[in-house]
């Protein structure tokens, strides 16, 4: 437990000295003040200007902060529809959450249209699930789900596809220019998010993602250094995101770090941002649900690596016959976990800073 501190300490000194010390020289064609100083205003910023990406419904100090599973509707082994009470927006909100991303709701339902009014209501951002956004091969589907959400103030993208294989980048791609071609002139920058694997996942995965006795991997054998490489090439993203979930037994994974400075890298050489997920809940597989500690620790070593994007994993319990899950920021009844009140925690230091950190690039 004392080493765990101190890793805290450390990780929070050096997102200081990160965050503090490496402003970005601004663009310049940027505003000059009398005195000679330059100065950013919205009309003069994009993208590129700092290495980072935001939600459209905020401005561009604000770090997006998400949460996965965030608004499910009422399900079997739920007692409580998150989607369809206004209390779930407002609750995310004062955590410091600014971003739902979705899972398990319709994207074109009753509910899904409210949601995102509540979402305008409380500043929040909405990415939303849509089956089959990996592959498509037509704009149909695309086309009649999101009829009407597309044109919403709070719609801010579709959560595409979760710990693809090499094999699906091509169609991720093409996918993504379908979504691009159906969406409306006046509504830029929308998100098409895409989240990779983590360095311990298996080369099989890597490749195919789901497989069988008789896949076989390419000649030579398949790397995480070329899965993201070749993710990026073919994928060209706005964001690089990824899960590793690091909370096993009463230690720590090994490679956590090794894993960040990989994205890292990637992400600083196409000058987007990297987000990270931050693991609120056990799953199997050894994890364990994270304490106070263990949520400040994450988040705030990925900010020192210089994380632009902070993604949680998850909002509320997700519904899973295949694993058992327990923790996350919300039960399957509606109400707020102790988990709750660290993200809580977490989000109020980062939005202390999230201006420095969305206007700075990190150096190393």
């Amino acid at each position: 437990m004392k080493r765990k501190w101190i890793l805290s300490l450390a990780a929070v000194l050096s997102f200081g000295i990160l965050a503090g010390c490496v402003p970005q020289k601004l663009p310049s064609d940027q505003d000059q003040g009398g005195d000679g100083s330059q100065t950013v205003t919205e009309e003069n910023v994009t993208f590129e200007t700092y290495g980072s990406f935001w939600m459209r419904q905020h401005d561009y100090k604000t770090m997006p902060v998400g949460a996965y599973n965030s608004c499910p509707p009422q399900m079997s082994d739920y007692t409580y529809s998150y989607i369809a009470n206004e209390s779930t927006f407002e609750a995310y909100s004062e955590a410091g959450v600014n971003t739902m991303m979705g899972l398990r709701e319709y994207a074109a339902s009753e509910e899904v249209a409210q949601a995102l009014d509540w979402c305008t209501e409380y500043g929040l951002a909405y990415l939303l699930p849509l089956a089959g956004a990996e592959s498509f091969v037509s704009d149909s589907i695309a086309k009649s789900t999101l009829s009407r959400v597309k044109y919403h103030d709070a719609f801010a993208g579709i959560m595409q596809s979760d710990e693809p294989g090499r094999t699906l980048f091509e169609k991720i791609s093409a996918s993504a220019d379908i979504l691009d071609s159906i969406m409306p002139e006046e509504t830029t920058d929308v998100l098409w998010h895409v989240n990779l694997f983590p360095t311990y996942a298996n080369e099989m995965q890597l490749y195919y993602r789901q497989y069988t006795d008789s896949s076989v991997p390419p000649e030579g054998g398949y790397t995480y250094d070329q899965y993201i490489s070749d993710y990026m090439e073919i994928c060209n993203p706005k964001v690089l995101s990824y899960d590793y979930y690091p909370c096993v037994g009463n230690s720590l994974r090994d490679g956590y770090f090794e894993n960040m400075s990989i994205i890292r890298e990637a992400a600083s050489e196409a000058n987007i941002p990297f987000w990270v997920f931050i693991q609120t809940c056990s799953f199997g597989g050894g994890t364990r649900v994270p304490n106070e500690a263990d949520i400040l620790w994450q988040v705030n070593t990925a900010l020192s690596y210089g994380a632009k994007g902070i993604q949680y994993f998850t909002g509320v319990l997700p519904s899973d016959g295949a694993e058992t899950f327990t923790g996350a920021m919300f039960d399957r009844d509606g109400n707020r976990t102790e988990v709750y009140e660290y993200v809580k925690k977490a989000n109020k230091q980062l939005t202390a800073a999230d201006e420095v950190l969305m206007c700075s690039k990190s150096a190393g």
